[in-house]
């Protein structure tokens, strides 16, 4: 997906430790997360979801493009 979006040189994260905890409350798994360099969480999603359409998709190409994320949080899409 990343190398398909133009995104192949973000890094792919597994937090087996929670450590998460400390950036965002994660209430459920699988959550993904944008998170900015500074190590901000820009954007969170619950659940599985599909990330080629809708909202969550086009949060991730601005994400990409500028570092912005223009919604607060993202919208499943079936």
């Amino acid at each position: 997906f990343l190398a398909k979006h133009g995104a192949d040189n973000l890094p792919v994260l597994i937090d087996r430790d929670r450590t998460i905890d400390k950036v965002a409350k994660v209430s459920a798994l699988p959550t993904s997360l944008l998170v900015a360099q500074d190590g901000t969480a820009k954007a969170m999603l619950t659940g599985d979801a599909s990330w080629t359409c809708g909202k969550a998709l086009e949060t991730v190409k601005a994400f990409i493009a500028d570092g912005t994320v223009r919604q607060d949080s993202l919208e499943k899409c079936e």
